[in-house]
């Protein structure tokens, strides 16, 4: 059974993973949805794999996004499955890159989630993910999630990446 502070944890991370993504949808004056551009998706599952154990990370990145749906409509439900697939997918291969410079490790493990979500998808015949176009629109969310990674890698272990 988990402890009062896993427990805990776990239900910041994901309030957190739930509040990002619908802040971000607040924003007025946008033509397009702001979810694939900005990736608010990812920052709490990114900081969950930074701060947690690879179960509680990952446990965030899968909860969330489904959690969100259910309370916001946010993301879309066709879109949730390979949504989750990513974020897990970008939660552990981020834990598998971590002694990489973040301005490396994220980058690198937001493709790495995306290509393992493009191929699950193929093999069960979900709706396939387009890889280069999703970059394409997530380069500013990629930017955004590096610079989240390297101030939190500064802010929680003091270091100089």
């Amino acid at each position: 059974a988990p402890t009062t502070a896993v427990s805990w944890v776990l239900g910041v991370g994901i309030l957190a993973a739930i509040a990002a993504p619908w802040l971000i949808h607040l924003i007025p004056g946008t033509s397009a949805p702001l979810g694939p551009i900005l990736l608010p998706i990812f920052y709490a599952p990114m900081l969950a794999a930074l701060m947690l154990r690879l179960p509680l990370a990952v446990a965030v990145s899968v909860v969330a996004p489904i959690v969100s749906q259910y309370l916001t409509g946010m993301p879309p439900q066709a879109v949730l499955p390979s949504l989750v697939l990513q974020v897990a997918c970008f939660v552990v291969a981020l834990r598998v890159l971590r002694t990489l410079p973040w301005v490396v490790a994220v980058p690198v493990a937001y493709v790495a989630g995306l290509v393992s979500a493009a191929i699950m998808t193929r093999v069960v015949g979900a709706a396939p993910i387009d890889v280069v176009g999703t970059i394409e629109v997530a380069g500013p969310g990629i930017a955004v999630l590096t610079g989240l990674g390297l101030l939190a890698d500064r802010l929680l272990r003091g270091t100089t990446q």
